[in-house]
């Protein structure tokens, strides 16, 4: 049985989420972001890398710098996002308590989109929830309202009409081998002027050629997933 996570996982040291990213304009509009093409040329990661460089003549030599170091994707190279608009698209056509519902089979479904050091930590936890479901069975799961990636997923009725909660993704940004991916999530303005939108922050790790989700900061201070899978002795 999978009891400890030392057995399994040594915890990823993700980079530092730029502030210059966490304070984007907050309506993530990619069409509001221009990028000329002239500036871009493709690396082997398959986003952009800005070729303004600087340069200085030493010892009558041309010395290059190039000045930027985290890569700004244009929306057809963001392979990360397409796979957060994938799994965020499975959770909306998904919602039901089948689909939803912390257990063996959701956790393989989802095994696709996960880094596999993220899909050992939720064994570890799916172990422990059935182990207190047996020591105590009228406390409620840690998550007991499902495994969705996103917030809580409630309807919002106006009138006659029912209103689901929608999301909006930003850009891409890559540093190193990690991919940051912002979603907003939030309701239609009829809904109380629509309240404030919930951010959340989803890491991608790339492995071999493909991005996997290895991580979500909730912000606000909220905490993470995997220090929420982390979590020990509860």
């Amino acid at each position: 049985m999978i009891n400890s996570t030392q057995d399994f996982d040594r915890k990823p040291v993700h980079p530092a989420i730029p502030n210059s990213y966490l304070n984007t304009a907050i309506n993530y509009d990619i069409r509001s972001l221009e990028i000329s093409p002239s500036r871009f040329a493709p690396n082997d990661l398959g986003c952009s890398v800005n070729h303004e460089v600087g340069r200085m003549k030493l010892a009558g030599t041309m010395i290059v710098i190039l000045l930027n170091v985290v890569c700004l994707l244009t929306p057809a190279q963001q392979p990360a996002r397409a796979a957060l608009q994938r799994i965020l698209g499975y959770e909306k056509t998904h919602d039901n308590s089948t689909d939803m519902s912390f257990n063996r089979r959701n956790i393989e479904i989802r095994r696709k989109w996960i880094t596999p050091s993220l899909y050992r930590l939720y064994l570890i936890e799916l172990a422990r929830e059935e182990r207190v479901a047996k020591e105590r069975p009228d406390d409620k799961p840690y998550f007991g309202d499902g495994m969705d990636f996103g917030p809580l997923k409630e309807s919002c009725t106006v009138g006659d009409k029912i209103y689901p909660q929608k999301f909006s993704l930003g850009r891409s940004r890559i540093i190193s081998n990690y991919a940051y991916v912002r979603a907003r999530f939030f309701y239609h303005p009829d809904c109380n002027g629509g309240d404030d939108p919930t951010y959340y922050t989803f890491i991608f790790r790339k492995t071999g050629k493909v991005w996997l989700l290895d991580n979500i900061d909730y912000g606000r201070n909220r905490g993470t997933l995997r220090r929420d899978l982390r979590r020990a002795g509860k």
